[in-house]
């Protein structure tokens, strides 16, 4: 389980400790588990396609590999990239999201978690509406 999401660090890492993604193991090297988008986006860079664009190999290296955890900061594009990304490597991706820029993420996970405060498009591309 990987905890992606837009908000800081430190409150990404809170909430992925809570909902025990980060486990007690993983607190020694929470570096290496945690990071910014920014910090992903450039180990993650397909660096012969133009904008950003993710190399598998790389993604899949930093998530089962290097065992990545939690991304913060990540735009809308870093959440659809990423779920693409896992897709394309065979990996089944949920996606829970509530607003306009969670659509193109929840559209392609092969489960869609919507909060049923959030709008109406995001209720529409979801599987499933809380």
């Amino acid at each position: 389980m990987r905890l992606i999401s837009g908000d800081n660090l430190e409150t990404a890492k809170f909430y992925a400790t809570q909902a025990k993604i980060i486990k007690e193991q993983d607190l020694a090297n929470i570096d290496d588990v945690c990071m910014t988008a920014q910090t992903f986006r450039e180990k993650v860079r397909d660096d012969e396609a133009n904008g950003f664009q993710i190399n598998l190999e790389k993604l899949h290296t930093l998530f089962y590999i290097n065992r990545v955890k939690v991304i913060a900061r990540a735009t809308p594009e870093d959440k659809y990239l990423i779920a693409k990304g896992l897709k394309d490597i065979g990996k089944i991706v949920s996606v829970t999201g509530e607003g306009m820029n969670d659509v193109d993420a929840l559209k392609i996970s092969e489960v869609g978690f919507c909060m049923g405060s959030g709008v109406q498009v995001a209720k529409a591309a979801a599987t499933v509406v809380l």
